[in-house]
């Protein structure tokens, strides 16, 4: 039960005190904390850094209807086979979390599209980060994603993805369909503490 006072959003939220439980509640998460996003600094006891910030905190995202129109577009792509295997983007913002965690990321509410029309996400958190103060790890569909200039993403395709890597990885990744979105984590960040000289 949630603690009073809390926003009726906290009820969607558990706390997750280690990555490796985090990585058991999400399986496509497991690979997260490998990636090349992420490197432990030397000691038993040093935080999990990236982007010279720590991680302070992790919280687990638990929205049945959130996931269920997540599945039903699963078995949507399913049933005409377009590809339904998940990425695991981040997506930086300064809006309101409630409402991220209880009715997703909306967009409705996006105002600039500046490599196309859609939510955008990152497969970079350090890209993510520049937009907001809060961090957001989503399970996303890409579906059959498109490169190109076309501005609308073209009937035929599910998704954009602007400037990958060799590796293809994306810098950005536009979704126009909300479904094809699940937020998974939110992940609290704090500075790094500069290393104690003994």
């Amino acid at each position: 039960e949630a603690p009073a006072g809390a926003s009726e959003a906290s009820k969607f939220v558990r706390w997750v005190s280690r990555v490796a439980r985090a990585t058991r509640r999400c399986p496509p998460c497991s690979t997260l904390f490998s990636s090349r996003g992420y490197s432990r600094r030397s000691g038993l006891n040093n935080p999990i850094s990236m982007g010279g910030k720590s991680i302070k905190a992790i919280k687990y995202i638990e929205n049945e209807s959130l996931r269920g129109r997540f599945n039903s577009c699963k078995s949507y792509f399913l049933s005409r086979s377009i590809p339904n295997d998940e990425r695991l983007v981040f997506h930086g913002t300064s809006a309101d979390l409630d409402s991220i965690i209880k009715q997703n990321l909306k967009l409705s509410l996006c105002k600039r599209f500046a490599f196309g029309k859609g939510v955008y996400f990152s497969e970079f958190p350090s890209t993510s980060q520049v937009y907001g103060k809060h961090l957001l790890l989503f399970r996303v569909m890409l579906g059959n994603p498109y490169q190109g200039r076309e501005h609308i993403i073209p009937a035929q395709y599910q998704s954009k993805i602007v400037q990958p890597n060799e590796e293809g990885k994306a810098n950005m990744i536009i979704i126009d369909n909300e479904d094809q979105i699940l937020p998974a984590f939110i992940i609290e960040l704090q500075d790094l503490e500069p290393p104690v000289s003994i």
